[in-house]
């Protein structure tokens, strides 16, 4: 994937240990690396009906977003350091992506972040900082629910208003699956009950409503009659300020005491996009059956609302879904009246169950003079046509980049993201409060919004610089049977009884609904017991080379049972060094083990803690791989009287490279166009560097890593590639 810069500087990074060497190849004229990119969430997805969902406060870009093991999550991003960290995750589990928290900056200068199931519970859940600067996990307040509200809850937008003495509102679906708010007048300590905010149908229909707010008195309103494919959908507007609700003209529609507005009965906003099936040659006006779903609502700098909003169609260019198109628009509120302009292809639904399902279109709420949207037509802006909407050859949704000086009438495009291997999806420009322009998506493969592998990425004004590289552990679950990494002391094949006691047979057991990837280990579960010495073969190692082993095993987490294992490089049943808590007692000799979870992980144990036991991690020392590129660590338990209260939940083994402090040779070989690095077996866990500057300007400080450098000791050099220096990197 290439990307347009919203602004271009140089990087700055140094590393005190380096070896540099230049290589010069024929290449084209692609970067290879945008420095005000970056990866903010490796895994991760959102809704846009949940907003604020990403805020600067501080200096810190926070952002929310749903895992696709369904935890709703909190990210926090420094700019300045480009390092990026996950800060908390929700105690509940929905593979949902309509579940990422809407985040507020409070006036006290803390913030609250509140999240709910998609419709599964009556109660939304929060969290508010406890510091200004909440940009570790301690800064947080354990999370929280309201009681049941006597309905279901979806989404969460919350606003605080200055004028009102700093009430906030949470607005979201509840009351007759209806949009509703929730409020506080506390800070988000505690809230109201639910207020009935518009009112239609009878528990089926549900309006979809977007949020904007000037956080001192006014909150504007973009919404809809329902679902699109449940509606024929229009669109409107309304606002509220001192106690009332009022229609873009200023007209009182309703005061908020006499809440809720009667929809079907007419009580509703001034129409921005009227549904018709009447026939229509001029789409600004609208398209025949076209149905409204909003987006994304602002104020601009005189305060009036500026809005973006999709209309679709079923069956423009043939029959089906894939044939279905979305239609972008852009519509401003001119004192008198709305101005409203169709401005872009959507082209296709993203998938077929929901067919309204457009890539997405956000303002800058600051300037909602520019906006962004995601397209996989194959001529976003070609505004001639709306029957004849071809798809882009490769069916990828790109990122443009649109800025109108006419209000809306005219557009400039530039194209953020060219040639993409994956979709770009739902963007969405943060509000700054001091922080810089800037564009964030998702990225990856959208099946539908509960199946979803993708990451939270984001374009910047200034340079990024790389996050430092941290070494990072290999976690290898222990296996058993024939072809197992798991075997006896002597290369036995190692086939444990499965679950349920075995008595005192001197024997390991296996169990599997325990511990990382569903198995465990397990022996010493009756009073003297001795089972025997296993042994772990680490694989596919780079022969020579030297690596850090640490072994994974369970502990209780109580002071009254003390598990172990023994762990080392040799067979020495009952002799090698033994492993334990920090606070056991009574096992003498033992080292004590940290949390595996304090490890730094490229592959991850699947669980830390389950019930009352927590997974540790000792060092077993450092070990060379042999010629075939394998390592064999031996395991053992420590027979006891106390029985089942020192046993052994063997799990695993992690490893990462240990490689020899001084500077190796960094050597090259060259086959055609092909550039090989080399450097020695011994120095696996250095790191290869490179910048692409031009031969004649010479090597400057603008250095990118290349991670996967990390675990080998050669790398080759596609000739595709600039002209680069590469250096070698001891981190």
């Amino acid at each position: 994937m290439n990307f347009a810069p919203l602004a271009a500087r140089s990087v700055v990074w140094r590393s005190p240990v380096f070896l540099v060497l230049s290589v010069c190849l024929w290449a084209g004229t692609a970067a290879f690396a945008q420095t005000n990119f970056a990866v903010l969430a490796t895994d991760g997805a959102w809704t846009w009906y949940n907003d604020p969902r990403a805020i600067f406060h501080q200096g810190r870009l926070y952002f929310g977003y749903v895992r696709a093991d369904g935890k709703t999550a909190l990210g926090v991003f420094t700019p300045s350091t480009g390092v990026a960290s996950n800060l908390w995750v929700s105690g509940f589990t929905q593979v949902d992506d309509h579940n990422n928290p809407g985040l507020l900056a409070k006036s006290d200068g803390t913030l609250l972040a509140i999240y709910a199931r998609h419709g599964t519970d009556q109660w939304f859940a929060w969290r508010r900082s406890v510091t200004n600067d909440p940009h570790t996990s301690t800064g947080w307040a354990p999370e929280q629910q309201i009681p049941n509200s006597g309905a279901g809850i979806t989404y969460a937008n919350p606003f605080q208003l200055s004028a009102e003495g700093g009430l906030i509102y949470n607005f979201c679906r509840n009351t007759n699956y209806n949009p509703t708010f929730f409020t506080s007048t506390n800070g988000g300590n505690s809230w109201s009950g639910p207020r009935h905010f518009i009112r239609t149908g009878t528990g089926g229909t549900r309006p979809y409503v977007k949020y904007a707010s000037d956080h001192t008195q006014r909150i504007d309103f973009l919404y809809t009659d329902g679902h699109p494919r449940d509606v024929n959908n229009s669109l409107y507007h309304l606002y509220y300020q001192g106690g009332a609700f009022y229609r873009s003209d200023g007209i009182l529609l309703k005061s908020l005491a006499a809440l809720p507005l009667e929809h079907d009965s007419g009580e509703r906003g001034s129409v921005i996009y009227q549904y018709s099936a009447a026939p229509q040659s001029n789409p600004d006006e609208w398209i025949p059956t076209g149905r409204a779903w909003c987006w994304e609502i602002a104020n601009d700098t005189n305060g009036a609302p500026v809005a973006v909003f999709t209309v679709q169609r079923d069956d423009v260019t043939g029959t089906g879904w894939n044939h279905d198109r979305i239609y972008y628009y852009y519509a401003r509120w001119t004192g008198t009246n709305w101005q409203k302009r169709f401005i872009a292809h959507a082209g296709r639904p993203l998938y077929a169950a929901e067919d309204d399902y457009a890539g997405g279109i956000c303002l800058d709420p600051q300037n909602p003079s520019v906006i962004y949207l995601s397209s996989n037509a194959q001529n976003p802006f070609d505004l001639s046509t709306t029957t004849n909407v071809p798809l882009s050859a490769s069916g990828r949704y790109e990122l443009w980049r649109g800025v109108t000086s006419d209000g809306g009438l005219t557009f400039a495009w530039t194209a953020m993201t060219t040639n993409s291997s994956a979709d770009n999806l739902r963007p969405y420009v943060p509000r700054r409060n001091g922080g810089e322009p800037s564009v964030l998506w998702f990225r990856g493969t959208y099946t539908t919004y509960t199946t979803y592998n993708c990451q939270i990425v984001g374009l910047f004004t200034t340079p990024i610089p790389p996050p430092p590289f941290t070494p990072a552990h290999t976690y290898v679950d222990a296996t058993s049977g024939p072809g197992g990494n798991t075997t006896l002391a002597n290369g036995a094949v190692f086939t444990p009884p499965l679950n349920g006691t075995t008595g005192l047979d001197n024997l390991w057991e296996e169990r599997t609904v325990f511990g990382s990837h569903g198995n465990i280990f397990e022996a010493g579960g009756e009073v003297a017991e001795d089972a025997p010495e296993l042994r772990t073969t680490l694989t596919g190692l780079v022969p020579g080379a030297r690596y850090a082993v640490f072994v994974h095993f369970w502990d209780a987490t109580g002071t009254t049972e003390n598990w172990h294992i023994r762990a080392g490089f040799t067979a020495n049943p009952g002799a090698n060094p033994a492993f334990s808590a920090a606070d056991a007692t009574g096992i003498a000799g033992a080292t004590a083990a940290g949390t595996a979870s304090s490890l730094n992980y490229l592959a991850a144990p699947t669980l830390f803690t389950e019930a009352n036991r927590v997974l540790l991690a000792g060092l077993v020392g450092t070990h060379s791989a042999d010629g075939g590129g394998q390592l064999n660590v031996f395991l053992d338990d420590l027979p006891s009287p106390i029985g089942a209260n020192r046993r052994t939940w063997y799990d695993g083994l992690s490893y990462l490279p240990a490689p020899e402090a001084a500077p190796p040779a960094l050597t090259s070989n060259r086959v055609g166009d092909t550039v090989v690095l080399s450097w020695p077996a011994t120095h696996v866990g250095w790191v290869l560097q490179l910048q692409t500057n031009l031969p004649s300007a010479g090597i400057d400080s603008r250095w990118i890593t290349l991670p996967a450098s990390y675990r080998t000791n050669q790398w080759v050099v596609s000739p595709a590639l600039p002209s680069a220096f590469y250096r070698l990197v001891r981190p």
